[in-house]
């Protein structure tokens, strides 16, 4: 399983955490990892349906969905343009502006398997936000190798409490789940590592 999730990865850009990230609604950050690991690397694209974003994201209703897609246009990280196709119409999802991965620059390594596993689904909202600042602002290893770490750094509550947009109270509570769902492992210095899942 590790390595089928080692194959398939998209970067989550350093600045779009330093940036916008923590302005953006709870469901729009449980969907920009859902829409950026099936885009076509060819294409630019990705092309799902309500559903799929809604079953990948944790997202049981629609209208959460919803909502969390024009958060994320209004923000410029992502376009959508309506389609027809054989089977009817479709949308394709487009990354834009902060979402987009520059070459050189710092990332987080989202999984496909991740986040069509459901696994990134069970997290719950303070988890998500809360991980990819993690991840983002950690020295992150080469994803290409086995290792089973692939971040680590020092815990900054007030820093990361700002940049992931939730309270104090739902960082210390996300910390000490995504520790008890072995996603991160804290030592005694207050530096962290975080498991590839």
């Amino acid at each position: 399983m590790k390595g089928s999730r080692l194959n398939v990865f998209r970067r989550m850009p350093l600045r779009l955490v330093n940036d916008c990230w923590q302005h953006l609604n709870q469901p729009a950050k449980a969907i920009l990892p859902v829409i950026m690991v099936h885009i076509n690397r060819h294409s630019r694209e990705a092309f799902l349906s309500v559903n799929t974003i809604a079953r990948e994201s944790g997202y049981n209703r629609l209208a959460s969905v919803r909502e969390g897609i024009k958060d994320l246009m209004k923000h410029g990280l992502i376009s959508r343009e309506l389609r027809n196709g054989n089977k009817g119409k479709f949308y394709a999802y487009k990354l834009e502006g902060k979402s987009l991965y520059k070459r050189g620059s710092s990332y987080l390594p989202i999984y496909q398997a991740s986040i069509t596993d459901l696994t990134w689904a069970l997290l719950t909202p303070s988890e998500k936000a809360l991980y990819i600042v993690l991840g983002v602002k950690g020295t992150i290893n080469d994803p290409d190798k086995s290792e089973d770490t692939h971040s680590r750094g020092s815990l900054k509550p007030t820093l990361y409490t700002k940049l992931s947009g939730i309270s104090k109270q739902s960082y210390y509570n996300a910390i000490w789940t995504l520790e008890q769902k072995e996603l991160i492992e804290v030592n005694e210095c207050n530096e962290y590592e975080i498991s590839i899942f």
